[in-house]
């Protein structure tokens, strides 16, 4: 049987052949009222139980016989699902109460009636396969608002212990994390336009009193701990699909230029949210490359030169290395493209010098 964690250090009682024919009994009245035989298989026929004379006990008893060996295997297996079990009674009652909160909520914020609506959700971890996204297989949820504490509570009213600072732009952001609730989940694969304005604008998660766009929902959930944590690991990767299709979205100056690019050229249909995705996916490998390329001519084919300034080494066991997959030369070739502005004029410089194609 699994060892308590609370009273670790309390003398453990000694069962008597008494309580040893309860728990058998009590393990077999269980198994055989859902009809499981000893071998946890299903019991065919009907299953005939009645109560034993000493009723008031609690005790029951099943005309078919066990044997008494594996009776008790049985029992220390249901107590140990008991256990398991009870484990997660906590996080289901916390799931209750945030749903009651919310239907309960004196105030909230009114949404318009096609805002509030069945949406699907991932029910298994996305990967990046391939270096393709994958959409996630979906189940159904209501996406409604999902509120924390919508009175707003200044900075030198969070307790010290609880204050946090979310960074929101330019703008530093104090909550209370002991009250910030996992984010929403909700998946937008069937309505990228509403993705594209919740990721600007959103109502869907309220902290502190304010009203936290998508794009901010990182900001929140990568370092809390707890539940909102495990939440957060559940939507994660595909948070970072939505932020690719937003930031792609805002490249165009209206809906009308997005789904010119990203429709059927024969049939006009817009493409599907998979479809836009594996796009992306193509076109971010497609600059990645141009990247390293530029890089390395830049610095004439030897990224640990001198000029370089060892950015594009990184160190793994105490030993330096050099950088090599496009991707990894490309994210340090924008770094030092943003931070050196002298190799950002060099650029510019050589590129005005090449004779026009």
């Amino acid at each position: 049987m699994y060892q308590s964690k609370k009273g670790i250090d309390r003398v453990q009682s000694t069962l008597q052949d008494s309580d040893r024919q309860a728990n058998s009994s009590w393990a077999q009245a269980v198994i055989t009222c859902f009809g499981i035989g000893t071998n946890l298989r299903p019991v065919l026929g009907p299953v005939n139980v009645q109560r034993d004379a000493s009723a008031s006990t609690g005790t029951m008893r099943s005309h078919r016989g066990d044997n008494e060996e594996e009776t008790l295997t049985l029992a220390c297996s249901m107590r140990s699902f008991e256990h398991h079990l009870f484990n997660h009674v906590n996080e289901v009652e916390d799931k209750i109460d945030q749903v009651l909160q919310f239907h309960t909520s004196p105030s909230p914020p009114a949404l318009p009636a096609d805002d509030v609506q069945v949406s699907p959700i991932p029910t298994v971890q996305s990967q990046h396969v391939s270096g393709a996204l994958a959409e996630p297989a979906t189940q159904h949820v209501l996406a409604g608002p999902f509120f924390s504490p919508t009175e707003t509570v200044s900075r030198g009213n969070i307790p010290q212990e609880n204050l946090a600072i979310a960074r929101l732009g330019d703008e530093d952001f104090p909550y209370d994390k002991s009250k910030l609730q996992g984010p929403p989940l909700i998946h937008f694969s069937g309505d990228i336009e509403r993705l594209c304005h919740e990721w600007k604008e959103s109502n869907l998660l309220t902290v502190n009193g304010r009203r936290i766009p998508v794009k901010y929902w990182g900001e929140f959930f990568k370092k809390s701990k707890g539940r909102a944590h495990s939440v957060w690991d559940s939507i994660k990767v595909e948070w970072g699909n939505w932020k690719f299709i937003a930031e792609e979205w805002e490249r165009f100056s209206d809906a009308d230029a997005f789904w010119s690019e990203y429709s059927n050229p024969e049939t006009h249909n817009k493409l599907s949210y998979q479809q836009i995705l594996n796009r992306l996916v193509v076109r971010r490998a497609d600059k990645a490359a141009q990247d390293a390329a530029d890089a390395r001519e830049f610095f004439g084919g030897n990224l640990d030169c001198p000029d370089a300034d060892g950015a594009f080494q990184y160190s793994k066991r105490g030993q330096t290395h050099l950088i090599s997959k496009d991707d990894a030369v490309a994210k340090r070739w924008k770094e030092l493209l943003d931070t050196r502005p002298d190799i950002t004029l060099r650029l510019a410089q050589m590129r005005s010098a090449q004779p026009a194609a």
